[in-house]
């Protein structure tokens, strides 16, 4: 199943997206992790007319609920890494992207006032649970994932160049930390258009990754070819985090991103990150002037 969260009657709504091209909204109070969680309560949502609405992609939200944890995993492919990343037995480097970056597809990427220059794009599965997961090992890890979406990780690099020339451990760290911020930004988390349910994806290590900058191909990967692979993922954040039905790992980004292309996002663009049965998030990039239309 497909879910997808949108405005009904100027109410957030979560509901189910069918093939016909219309919304099952699903009973009031229920949550995606509940759904996540619960195949029974999934199976059970009953059809009426007042449940069943057109889908009008204008009305997205975000596809996660506001309160969930997102953990973003940094540097888990190979050409997008910095050497010091990228050690002989991975393992992961984590950030937490906040709910206020959150934007729907269709909305748009705001180029901020202080830091319009060097904003970037960065196209990722995520990982959505089902389960209550906390000291979960790899060979079990499959079994509390309850569904997936796509997330541009839309990133302000203007601390790259420091980053690059760091010398020192403290000067890394510092550049870091300065680089992590740049992905706190309003709008830069576009996710979504829905969360797919686990048991639609027959391969998730087949799963392509694509990432278009208006019609240009930029990125290109397989799950397969991660660095540290969602069971291993699982492992070693659930280690630590206590993660609940309806939060989220992001996998992380291949190489392509506009840093290695000389070529930033700007005022006019279009970014497009795609996941082989998962779903197709378009967002429009604008400068921070932009006023939608009434």
């Amino acid at each position: 199943m497909k879910f997808v969260r949108l405005t009904h009657d100027g109410s957030p709504r979560l509901g189910a997206l069918t093939e016909d091209g219309t919304v099952r909204l699903t009973p009031a109070g229920v949550t995606l992790g509940q759904l996540l969680a619960d195949r029974s309560l999934r199976e059970n949502l009953t059809a009426t007319s007042e449940s069943v609405i057109p889908f009008d992609p204008t009305t997205l939200l975000p596809s996660l609920e506001p309160t969930a944890l997102m953990i973003n995993v940094g540097a888990n492919y190979h050409e997008h890494a910095l050497p010091s990343q990228d050690a002989p037995v991975p393992s992961v480097t984590w950030f937490s992207k906040a709910p206020q970056t959150w934007i729907a597809a269709g909305a748009p990427i705001r180029l901020p006032v202080e830091f319009p220059d060097r904003v970037d794009y960065e196209g990722e599965l995520c990982v959505v649970f089902g389960a209550d997961c906390h000291r979960v090992k790899a060979a079990d890890a499959w079994d509390y994932i309850g569904g997936y979406t796509v997330l541009n990780d839309v990133s302000a690099r203007d601390a790259w160049p420091q980053l690059s020339a760091a010398t020192t451990p403290a000067e890394e760290r510092a550049a870091w930390n300065r680089m992590l911020l740049g992905k706190q930004l309003p709008t830069f988390g576009p996710v979504g258009p829905a969360v797919v349910t686990a048991d639609e994806v027959t391969d998730p290590l087949a799963m392509t990754l694509t990432t278009t900058l208006n019609d240009e191909e930029v990125q290109r990967t397989t799950v397969a070819k991660m660095k540290v692979g969602i069971p291993d993922l699982v492992e070693q954040l659930s280690r630590y985090f206590a993660f609940r039905p309806g939060d989220v790992i992001s996998t992380g980004t291949p190489g392509g991103v506009g840093q290695a292309r000389g070529r930033f996002l700007r005022a006019g663009d279009r970014v497009t990150v795609s996941v082989d049965g998962v779903g197709r998030l378009t967002n429009p990039v604008v400068d921070s002037s932009f006023s939608p239309s009434p």
